[in-house]
């Protein structure tokens, strides 16, 4: 059961900064496709 729950957690919390991160990158540098792909 704790499992579950840390993957999940681990799940929102990589979603919600590879959303913050694209929006900033695109907000910032759009020109930087290198960075988003490196991930």
């Amino acid at each position: 059961m704790r499992k579950i729950l840390l993957a999940i957690l681990m799940l929102i919390v990589i979603s919600f900064s590879y959303v913050g991160f694209t929006n900033m990158d695109t907000d910032a540098n759009p020109s930087i496709p290198q960075e988003t792909e490196s991930y």
